[in-house]
């Protein structure tokens, strides 16, 4: 008596095979339509601020291993910083390589910028150009 296995594997081969031609793409064009341009717009963003945004010291708080999976470890520093009202804000820069981070610690001051329009909002830029006597 024979249990038909090599008919129920070509089912099981044309349901994957089914899954991936339909699915596949919808998943693909889902990712482009929703995903990709939110990834894209914040990070438009974020580089938007670096340009323009407000400057300000930061006190790096730590200096932290980001949650991601990789062949090479990544950090981020959390810092904080004062807006010109003087509202204390906290954030986290972007992924650092351990060469990049290692120049950093608690309590050292870097440089952030951040929105005028939405003052939690800032994005690490590292070392502040020296000021002129005049600032």
């Amino acid at each position: 008596m024979s249990t038909g296995g090599s008919g129920e594997h070509a089912s099981l081969q044309l349901s994957h095979d089914l899954v991936r031609i339909f699915v596949g793409p919808s998943l693909r064009s889902l990712w482009l339509r929703v995903a990709a341009p939110a990834v894209g717009w914040r990070k438009g963003r974020l580089e938007q601020l670096r340009l323009d945004g407000e400057v300000a010291e930061a006190r790096v708080l730590a200096v932290e291993r980001a949650p991601i999976t990789g062949a090479d470890e990544q950090l981020w520093l959390r810092y904080e910083y004062r807006d010109r009202t003087g509202r204390r804000h906290t954030g986290r820069s972007d992924y650092l390589s351990p060469d990049e981070a290692a120049g950093w610690q608690a309590g050292d001051i870097g440089g952030v910028r951040y929105s005028s329009a939405d003052p939690r909002r800032s994005v690490w830029v590292g070392s502040l150009a020296p000021r002129s006597a005049g600032e």
